[in-house]
């Protein structure tokens, strides 16, 4: 049987077996009695077995109508269930994001654990990749959310700034000793020294540089070059040269003393600005909506505007 129409029927019925009788079923469902009577005779047509008897004022369930009481109670008490999930503004698939590497695995990642202490539960898929293809996949359905430095001009996609994180210029002990013999209010002793690079950091190498200098370097010295930042911050550590990362990442290590935070140029901080990137149109879960608060919680500079319902 499908419940499409059916499911009135059923609920007919299983109020007539829990409030005993087609009257006080009326009254429990706001309807008449032979409303009541008629849904539950539509059911036992369908099934073609009899579910209830009377007994003088008695309602009483046949074999069959005892099994399909069993079978009620399960479907109402799931739909009571989904109900209330779904007012939560739960789904039952995971939470799907996607992020640039460095603000998802430095800022994101610890406010998706804290999500799980406070819930449980939390099915999560989070995957790290360059904004262009984190927004292709976005547009494409794979991703329900995502964490992007840029936006590109669409109509398909909608944008909202949530976190304000601070690129620094870090170095080794070493490495900043030399950079402050050379002058630092200089970009030209800038250009002189190796730098450890990665992928997309021309967009943060960029956006340092025009804050510090108002300018770009002439030519940067690449000492290596990696894709992740664990991997940038080792080399620096090492002291094989200096790197341009967002502060988040290198606070372990500025923490453990193995790297130092260099004000260059005008000595201004570099901000920049982290997107919450949606669908248009699409809503935004509260739970979503829990890790964003999250995210501005968690110690950065969050300039989290309202986000749409």
């Amino acid at each position: 049987m499908g419940l499409g129409p059916e499911l009135p029927y059923l609920e007919a019925f299983r109020a007539v077996c829990v409030e005993g009788g087609f009257t006080a079923a009326a009254r429990k469902l706001g309807c008449t009695q032979p409303a009541i009577s008629y849904q539950v005779r539509k059911l036992e047509k369908l099934l073609g077995v009899r579910l209830l008897e009377r007994d003088g004022r008695r309602v009483v369930l046949t074999p069959a109508g005892r099994r399909f009481r069993a079978f009620a109670d399960r479907v109402f008490a799931e739909l009571a269930e989904v109900r209330s999930e779904c007012a939560a503004g739960y789904r039952l698939e995971p939470l799907r994001l996607g992020s640039a590497s460095g603000f998802g695995r430095y800022v994101l990642l610890p406010a998706l654990r804290a999500l799980q202490a406070e819930e449980g539960g939390v099915e999560v898929r989070l995957q790290y990749d360059a904004a262009d293809v984190v927004l292709d996949r976005l547009e494409a359905g794979e991703y329900e959310a995502a964490f992007v430095y840029k936006r590109r001009v669409s109509s398909a996609l909608s944008y909202v700034p949530v976190y304000d994180e601070e690129l620094v210029l870090v170095g080794s002990p070493g490495r900043c000793a030399e950079a402050r013999a050379g002058g630092l209010d200089r970009l030209a002793a800038l250009e002189a020294l190796p730098f450890v690079t990665y992928e997309e950091c021309e967009y943060v190498f960029g956006r340092w540089f025009e804050r510090s200098f108002g300018a770009q370097p002439a030519r940067l010295t690449s000492a290596s070059h990696f894709t992740e930042l664990e991997e940038v911050l080792d080399f620096v550590e090492r002291g094989i040269g200096l790197s341009i990362v967002p502060r988040d990442s290198a606070a372990a290590a500025s923490a453990r003393g193995a790297v130092e935070v260099l004000y260059a140029g005008a000595g201004e901080p570099c901000f920049n600005q982290v997107y919450l990137a949606t669908r248009a149109g699409s809503g935004i879960r509260p739970r979503l909506r829990r890790l964003v608060e999250l995210i501005g919680a968690s110690g950065g500079v969050s300039r989290a505007a309202p986000l749409p319902a």
